[in-house]
């Protein structure tokens, strides 16, 4: 026997200067203003990272597998199609078994989150030797590490730049956040403020960083 249908609650509100209605994601509503009165209706979200994220990006990671990148078993035996199946499975079992998997997904999001344009005016041809200029990343989040032989790497706004280790301690501070002058990056990493100027211009140049005079 079917069972009954489930009844949909209506409600309707009417909200006054001052006040707010917050209605989870998903909920159906419709929005009028009272006749004759000007009224604003102003939706914000914000972009969530699901499960379904996650299985899609291990699903282009996997491709570093041979297994992953072979072609479908669709004309072997049925064994030969059992055992196929079961070595993806085994391939992912193993990446879920992983305690770093979801940090290194996170990771990843965060050195490919894009940037926020931000114009280094009037500085378009290059930032100058000047130790009195700030920078700063314009990127939400970033990602320092260091490679195999020490240099270190910088991941912003989905790109990736690779420096000498003694420029670590520059962009150490500019992933910390905040504004540095260049005098002061320049003393951490124990370099010319030219030599700064000219690794802050290919950030600037990778919209991932601006520069201005500090106030």
């Amino acid at each position: 026997m079917p069972g009954r249908p489930v009844p949909r609650r209506r409600s309707e509100l009417v909200l006054y200067a001052g006040d707010m209605l917050y209605l989870p994601r998903g909920w159906w509503h419709a929005v009028a203003a009272s006749e004759g009165v000007h009224s604003l209706h102003l939706t914000c979200g914000m972009q969530t990272t699901t499960g379904a994220d996650l299985l899609q990006w291990l699903s282009e990671d996997l491709r570093r597998e041979t297994t992953v990148r072979s072609d479908l078993p669709r004309f072997r035996t049925e064994e030969e199609k059992t055992d196929f199946v079961r070595s993806l499975g085994d391939l992912v079992a193993k990446e879920f078994a992983d305690g770093t998997l979801l940090d290194r997904f996170l990771a990843m999001r965060d050195a490919t989150d894009r940037a926020r344009l931000v114009p280094s005016l009037p500085y378009v041809e290059g930032v100058p030797p000047d130790p009195a200029l700030s920078v700063h990343l314009v990127t939400a989040r970033a990602r320092l590490r260091s490679d195999g032989e020490g240099n270190a790497v910088l991941t912003a706004g989905g790109e990736e730049w690779t420096f000498s280790p003694q420029a670590a301690p520059l962009l150490s501070l500019l992933v910390d956040g905040g504004r540095h002058r260049l005098d002061a990056l320049a003393r951490a990493a124990g370099l010319r403020v030219g030599q700064v100027a000219h690794l802050v211009s290919e950030l600037v140049d990778g919209e991932v960083a601006a520069v201005g005079r500090a106030g």
